[in-house]
């Protein structure tokens, strides 16, 4: 049996630690300065200021590094500032110019399309009469005539030719086939017509066709498209009924 020793063992020597032991606290040596002061205070307080010093200029340092960072050549600048005016110039001069274009696109498209209904009608009442609508369709026809052809209609298309087509019970109706645009300008278009005629009166025995190849002028007057003149091209006759 093992006896119990209550005596406590003893101290190990100068050097050894013994396991499970807290180590023994080490005495510093505080040097005293004169009389009323703390040495190490002093110092510390003096280390404390150099510290703030050192970061104070730190921080200026970092601060005229960022400052001159962000300094930037001026004639870096002056390209910068060229190259977006020239960009600004580029897209407001393609916006003018596309402006432009469709401003003109559109004024072709109002061109062609009133002229054009003016040639269409003036084919139909060219073609197309009897004896009951002859009158009102030689009147259609000196209205929407202009220049010399106006002269010319109002000279061919008179009431003496009414009464004659009257009193031969003529009938006449167009068949537009065809019609193209030529030229134009802002104030005059020109076509070409392709027109079969199918007429009768008190002497054929059957209606007859006749096909019709035109050039029909027109001018802007005031706003209106008018005839200008009328060109009668070689037509041959087609095959009668």
């Amino acid at each position: 049996m093992t006896e119990f020793n209550p005596d406590p063992p003893p101290a190990p020597g100068p050097g050894i630690r013994v396991l499970g032991q807290p180590a023994a606290p080490r005495a510093e040596a505080t040097p005293e300065g004169p009389a009323g002061s703390s040495l190490p205070a002093a110092r510390a307080e003096d280390a404390g200021g150099a510290a703030a010093a050192h970061d104070a200029d730190d921080a200026y340092a970092d601060e005229d590094t960022l400052s001159v960072g962000r300094l930037v050549n001026p004639r870096v600048v002056m390209v910068l500032l060229a190259v977006a005016l020239a960009g600004i110039c580029g897209t407001v001069a393609f916006g003018l110019l596309w402006a432009h274009d469709q401003s003109k696109q559109a004024s072709a498209t109002r061109i062609q399309t009133d002229s054009r209904a003016v040639a269409v009608s003036f084919l139909r009442d060219f073609t197309t009469f009897d004896p009951a609508t002859v009158g009102r369709t030689f009147s259609d026809i000196q209205a929407m005539s202009t220049g010399s052809f106006a002269t010319q209609a109002k000279t061919e298309f008179s009431p003496q030719l009414q009464q004659q087509l009257q009193a031969a019970n003529a009938s006449t109706q167009g068949a537009l086939r065809y019609l193209e645009l030529q030229s134009y300008t802002t104030t005059t278009t020109g076509y070409f017509a392709d027109v079969v005629q199918t007429f009768s009166n008190k002497n054929t025995k059957a209606p007859q066709s006749d096909e019709l190849r035109l050039v029909i002028d027109l001018s802007l007057v005031k706003g209106q498209w008018k005839i200008s003149g009328v060109t009668s091209l070689d037509t041959p006759v087609a095959a009668g009924g």
